[in-house]
């Protein structure tokens, strides 16, 4: 959606300047000022006093035509936010509705989703430890199995000494066909572990695009007091007329402030 959704009919790009009439007494009254280096007898008093009145004269009508020119454009201003609130108002109360309700849904399938996990996590090991218990019980008796095999040959090799080496021969092939069935079944029993805690992990609640996260909502009511004690949580400016007034009961002395002058200006009344 572009910007148009808010329009201003009957509103063209203005041009500000000032009057060449002004740009003019300005220039003269610069130069006036500028004449002046020091004042060092009455005369000299009385040329500042003009100069500052000259300066005087064009200060307070450029603010009153500032004030003047700038007040509609401020209502346009405030008539701007003033449409753009109205039409979102309403909008912003049920998206956050909506998303405290979604929230607590989320929130609530994200601890589901933790719990399930880990009940799949569980399955999952005790069915490796079974399967492994399996495996070290198969591999046991794939070994009691060769010993056997070996004990036999012995016997029978005593037996008969000409086939001795034959019937070695053969009970040791045995016991590595043995072994290597064990190796295989170590093989296709991780691959069945992986497997399994792929199809053990269970689906997710949460909609893609979609990203829950938790929110403090406050009130103060102790502005001070938590000033006092997370003085961070709070953004400073000075204040002029305070800072002065402080300056002028502390004699020019205040903790922070580095350089304090106190200096006489001239103003005119009127």
């Amino acid at each position: 959606m572009s910007t148009d959704i808010i329009t201003v009919t009957e509103f063209d790009a203005p041009i500000i300047s000032i009057a060449p009439g002004a740009q003019k007494l300005k220039r003269e009254a610069l130069g006036r000022a500028a004449d002046i280096s020091e004042i060092a007898d009455a005369l000299d008093r009385d040329m500042a006093n003009d100069a500052m009145l000259a300066i005087n004269n064009l200060l307070k009508p450029v603010e009153k035509a500032r004030e003047s020119v700038k007040k509609p454009v401020l209502d346009l201003g405030r008539a701007i936010d003033k449409v753009a609130k109205d039409y979102v108002s309403d909008l912003k109360i049920e998206y956050d509705r909506l998303s405290r309700l979604a929230g607590a849904f989320d929130a609530a399938a994200r601890e589901r989703q933790r719990i399930a996990e880990a009940e799949a996590q569980r399955k999952a090991e005790e069915a490796r430890h079974a399967e492994i218990q399996a495996l070290r019980e198969r591999e046991r008796l794939a070994e009691a199995e060769a010993a056997r095999l070996r004990s036999e040959a012995e016997a029978a090799a005593k037996k008969n000494p000409e086939h001795a080496d034959e019937l070695r021969d053969i009970a040791e092939a045995r016991a590595d066909e043995a072994a290597r069935e064990i190796e295989a079944e170590t093989v296709a029993l991780s691959k069945a572990i992986a497997e399994d805690a792929k199809a053990l992990a269970p689906a997710r609640e949460v909609p893609s695009g979609a990203a829950v996260r938790s929110v403090w909502e406050y009130e103060i009511v102790d502005a001070a007091a938590l000033y006092r004690e997370r003085p961070e949580c709070f953004t400073l400016e000075p204040v002029k007329s305070a800072i002065t007034a402080a300056l002028e009961a502390s004699g020019g002395k205040l903790p922070g402030i580095v350089r304090a002058i106190k200096v006489f200006k001239t103003s005119l009344r009127g």
